[in-house]
């Protein structure tokens, strides 16, 4: 289930530990992983370069734009852009849970790679 050549996926967290933890997963299956801190950053980063990102892993709740307003925005802005929205509350917005693919903190490391091979794929991993 690794990647099959370079894949590039935005990580979007405010916790460094979380970007840390999905980053260390995500590159023992080959991904290339770009990093943001909030929603602004990762928009900033995704209009001045890349075309190249495939993928974008978001947390929900953050400071400032929420993970759920990012990927409304890189709908508009990239529509065929995946993103997958990572949440660690039980009592989350649950019609954003339905809009969006989504996976609930913690996670074990297989079930993230999963989930993103079916982002990335259009296919159940």
């Amino acid at each position: 289930m690794d990647a099959k050549g370079p894949t590039t996926i935005l990580v979007v967290d405010d916790e460094r530990s979380v970007r840390a933890l999905v980053k260390s997963v995500l590159e023992k299956h080959g991904y290339t992983i770009v990093e943001a801190v909030d929603g602004e950053q990762a928009l900033e980063f995704l209009t001045q370069a890349p075309s190249d990102v495939a993928l974008v892993v978001t947390d929900i709740v953050m400071p400032g734009m929420s993970g759920v307003d990012l990927a409304a925005r890189l709908q508009q802005l990239r529509p065929t852009l995946p993103v997958l929205l990572m949440t660690g509350f039980a009592d989350e917005d649950t019609e954003a849970l339905h809009r969006f693919v989504h996976i609930r903190k913690p996670f074990q490391p297989g079930a993230l790679v999963r989930r993103v091979a079916e982002l990335l794929t259009g296919r159940p991993a």
